[in-house]
């Protein structure tokens, strides 16, 4: 479990390693690495999406953009309040992650 502090309160990231095993190595790096300190909400959709993942430094960010994960084999469904990776394609996880406001299942393909 990693634990958020937002200004409005915080929450709770509960990792799922057999979920998505790269994926959760790979924001485990991203966690002891502090990278999401000051990182801040950046995309609010209504009834969709909230993201964030971008580095209050932007040299962090320039660094860790470049470590694109390949993708896990989709195995659970975009349901509300659960977290997945942003991604612009095949293999193009880096560190932008975004928790789902309601089921997003037109998404599990993805």
């Amino acid at each position: 479990s990693v634990v958020f502090r937002t200004d409005v309160g915080s929450f709770v990231i509960q990792v799922h390693p057999t979920w998505a095993p790269l994926g959760a190595n790979h924001f485990r790096e991203l966690i002891k690495a502090d990278y999401y300190k000051e990182a801040r909400f950046f995309r609010m959709v209504k009834d969709f999406v909230v993201q964030f993942g971008i580095a209050a430094d932007p040299k962090e960010s320039a660094r860790w953009n470049s470590r694109h994960i390949e993708d896990d084999p989709v195995t659970e469904k975009n349901l509300a309040g659960r977290v997945t990776y942003a991604m612009a394609g095949p293999g193009t996880r880096t560190t932008q992650v975004f928790i789902n406001l309601k089921d997003n299942t037109f998404l599990d393909g993805m």
